[in-house]
């Protein structure tokens, strides 16, 4: 959203700033009035929206794939962060995966006090802050710098995995066809223009370890033996390969068999290895 204003959307970005107010469940994060931008926005800036601002808001081409979508996308749950959906998201790596309770929660990855390049080796962090709802009390922490290895030797955004049977759904609770009574998709075809903790936090970022690999079509997902739907963070629904933006600003086609210590040395953004893409 904050780049709206740069891509010739200053009207979406000025009508999100003056409706999006605090979601009512977190007024523990909230001790002071709406003044802005707000990260966490609740839905009733969507519905009450009319049908064509919502289509409007569904339709910036730059957040979607034609190869995947077409026309307005939106997530229509109302309890579970409705809103247009994107197929891109930001690639997160962090060495000691295992230390963390749900090793593919970026939230928890990625504190607003978390600055230890020990750790922290994605090419974005989350800002810090002084009011956690109120973007307007967020300050960016990284520069290019940040990116130890060179501009043209770091992913930046890729291709997000959304399975095909979940597009523009946030949350499921029932999934018939692989036989589970309860599962919850960590699929996240949440609204990205909200920020929050459980599965609406891969509607804009995605894990990249050594553990996961690269999707292999639109179909490919599994469930575990708890009935949570696994995703394998990046992929997409062009034959064979998923696209990623470096650093340098050039896209990179990558097959979706490449080995995954590869696709790692190109997130981390410190790691002293040169990679050359197959």
């Amino acid at each position: 959203m904050v780049l709206f204003p740069f891509i010739e959307q200053q009207s979406l970005y000025d009508y999100y700033v003056q409706s999006a107010y605090p979601n009512p469940i977190v007024t523990a994060y909230t001790p002071t009035p709406h003044t802005g931008f707000n990260v966490f926005p609740g839905a009733d800036w969507w519905t009450d929206m009319n049908e064509e601002q919502r289509v409007s808001f569904a339709s910036v081409p730059l957040v979607k794939c034609p190869t995947r979508r077409s026309g307005a996308q939106r997530c229509t749950e109302e309890s579970n962060n409705p809103g247009p959906c994107s197929d891109y998201a930001f690639p997160i790596y962090r060495l000691d995966r295992a230390a963390q309770p749900d090793p593919t929660n970026w939230w928890e990855w990625h504190s607003s006090t978390a600055s230890s390049l020990d750790q922290f080796r994605s090419p974005f962090r989350v800002a810090s802050w002084t009011t956690r709802n109120d973007l307007n009390s967020w300050s960016p922490r990284d520069k290019m710098g940040w990116w130890r290895d060179g501009s043209s030797q770091q992913i930046i955004f890729g291709e997000k995995h959304i399975p095909q049977r979940f597009l523009n759904v946030c949350h499921l609770e029932d999934d018939p066809e692989k036989g589970e009574e309860s599962s919850w998709t960590k699929c996240g075809d949440c609204s990205y223009l909200t920020a929050a903790n459980g599965c609406r936090e891969f509607a804009a970022a995605r894990a990249v370890h050594e553990s996961h690999r690269l999707a292999k079509g639109p179909t490919d997902y599994e469930v575990t033996d708890e009935g949570v739907v696994l995703t394998y963070g990046f992929g997409s629904y062009h034959p064979a390969v998923c696209q990623f933006s470096m650093g340098d600003g050039s896209a990179r086609t990558v097959n979706n068999t490449i080995d995954i210590v590869l696709l790692c040395r190109l997130v981390d953004v410190a790691d002293g290895n040169s990679v050359t893409l197959p």
